[in-house]
């Protein structure tokens, strides 16, 4: 499960999926294809991919599952990306790249999307940084473009079987965004959270969260959450 592989007990807010309150379409189900572009040292990769998005639907509905055997907004979503290795710096990976879709959430006009994504990735034996950036663009027919943008940064250093980390977390997305309104995640988000991972044994780990979340409509929200991620 994911969450033995993550270092942090959970995804930042706008990397959460659809249906937990994520921003952005993580799961996608299509075609993908991706391979290795002559660029020496700089090892550069690309990534194509076409699916079927993700659905707008008044959350009461029940329709906001993941598209997996038709695209319910009638056309397909595509993306692409470039990601970098260098060879030079072992462990680190950075990329950016673009998706797109076509929107018809329930009660609007057809809404174009577009999806600006970036991150950069550096991993060693200690040390781990994690950096990803997106900006969301939704235009309606006949109506004026609003942007939304998300960001978090994290970092951690292992001592031995214990790991501390820190990240923080941003999102901000305009109140008359249409689909994005539709599902009840307009507003801004952010804070930081601190955390330790203790690796128990090869199978089991114990995770130990604080975090401070500051929003624009409510009061600023702290919580402690402990976590079990077992793998077999």
């Amino acid at each position: 499960h994911g969450t033995w592989f993550q270092t942090a007990i959970g995804r930042p807010s706008f990397l959460k999926y659809e249906d937990s309150g994520g921003l952005i379409p993580v799961h996608n189900v299509g075609v993908s294809l991706d391979g290795a572009i002559p660029s020496g040292g700089l090892g550069l990769h690309y990534f194509a991919e076409i699916g079927n998005g993700r659905p707008y639907h008044d959350p009461a509905s029940g329709r906001n599952a993941v598209n997996n055997v038709v695209d319910s907004d009638g056309g397909k979503a595509v993306n692409f990306a470039l990601v970098a290795r260098p060879m030079a710096i072992p462990g680190l990976q950075f990329g950016a790249g673009f998706y797109h879709d076509s929107l018809f959430p329930d009660g609007q006009r057809h809404t174009a999307e577009g999806i600006a994504h970036s991150h950069v990735v550096y991993k060693d034996a200690a040390w781990e940084f994690f950096a990803e950036a997106v900006g969301i663009s939704h235009r309606p027919d006949g109506g004026r473009t609003l942007r939304s943008t998300a960001w978090f940064t994290q970092i951690s250093r292992g001592f031995g079987v214990l790991r501390p980390y820190a990240r923080y977390t941003f999102q901000k997305v305009p109140v008359k965004d249409g689909p994005f309104s539709l599902l009840g995640l307009t507003g801004e988000h952010s804070g930081p959270s601190v955390g330790l991972r203790w690796d128990l044994n090869d199978y089991a780990a114990y995770k130990i969260q604080l975090d401070r979340t500051s929003h624009s409509d409510t009061a600023t929200t702290n919580s402690v959450t402990l976590q079990v991620a077992l793998t077999f």
